[in-house]
């Protein structure tokens, strides 16, 4: 592929893209929606994980160093992520490198801004 998560509108007659963003480095192996509809992880090549808000319509936040290869797959943990404020996401990672890593990531807000 080339390295890029495109966000797709698939409601009407015709499928439209009307977001998207690039890997850090090469290709997506995996992509899941948070609970809320609001955060995309992704991770694959790049041995990290991306996370991009739907209305920053950035990557917002990165996961790092629980892989030494490829990420090849994502869960998201639904019910831990719905008890939390909105900005905490749980999810767990499988890679390449027969790891499984479970992240507890914080998403900061407009207030944590200095």
């Amino acid at each position: 592929g080339d390295g890029m998560c495109r966000i797709v509108d698939v409601a009407g007659c015709r499928p439209t893209v009307v977001a998207g963003f690039k890997s850090y480095y090469a290709g997506f192996n995996a992509v899941k929606w948070s609970l809320c509809g609001r955060y995309v992880i992704a991770g694959g090549e790049s041995d990290m994980i991306e996370i991009w808000g739907w209305y920053e319509r950035e990557v917002i936040a990165w996961a790092c160093g629980g892989h030494r290869s490829w990420i090849c797959d994502i869960g998201v943990d639904d019910v831990q992520t719905a008890q939390g404020d909105g900005r905490a996401l749980r999810f767990v990672s499988v890679g390449e490198d027969c790891r499984i890593a479970i992240w507890d990531v914080v998403i900061p807000g407009d207030d944590d801004v200095a």
